[in-house]
This record gives structure tokens, sequence and C-alpha cells, in this order.
């Protein structure tokens, strides 16, 4: 199994979309998708491979994977180094996640 690593970016888009959620919703919510969110990290830790690459042509993006969070619109991106699972953002599925990527990177 992988050791989870959270970039700073993915940890602040964890926050903002719990203050989200929460708005929306309540607690509940935000229960069960920091829940799924967990459930995704530790599926992509024992089988990293599944996630589909996602580099949209950048080279300082290769490795680049995405997962789809059950029961949310949410996508997490994540690359594998050595003994790691690089979680680099937690993002809505509905974004423009390309310019996203290619502007920010």
């Amino acid at each position: 199994m992988l050791k989870v690593i959270v970039s700073p970016e993915a940890r602040q888009d964890q926050l903002d979309l719990a203050d989200y959620l929460q708005s929306q919703s309540g607690d509940a919510l935000v229960n069960r998708f920091l829940d799924s969110l967990a459930d995704a990290f530790a599926l992509l830790a024992t089988m990293p491979g599944i996630g589909a690459t996602r580099d949209f042509g950048m080279p300082n993006l290769r490795g680049l994977r995405m997962w789809r969070i059950a029961r949310f619109p949410y996508l997490v991106f994540y690359r594998v180094s050595g003994s790691e699972l690089q979680v680099v953002r937690v993002l809505h599925g509905a974004r423009d996640i390309e310019t996203l990527f290619t502007t920010s990177e």
C-alpha cells in the first residue's frame, strides 16, 4: 500500500468543498463526502493504476491520473512516485480542469 501525501492545494480543495457542502446541506453530507474521499484515497493507495491518465498533452503533467469519488461529482487528481500516492487536487468534474492544470502547472 502506498503512503498517501496530500498537497496543500488538494487540502485546500477539500476544505473548500466541505465548506460548500456544509452551506448547502449540513453535516451529514459533509461526513458522507469525507468518508467517500477517504475511501477513494485508500483504494488508490492499493490500486493506483485504476485511475485514467490525464496529462492533457503537457510534459510537466506526465503521470497525472484521475479518479471519481463515489457518489459525488468530484475528481481526485494524483500521481504515483516511488512508494507514495501524491494527491495533487480534488476538483468538481464540471470545472474546466484542463485549463486549471495547463495554466497553473
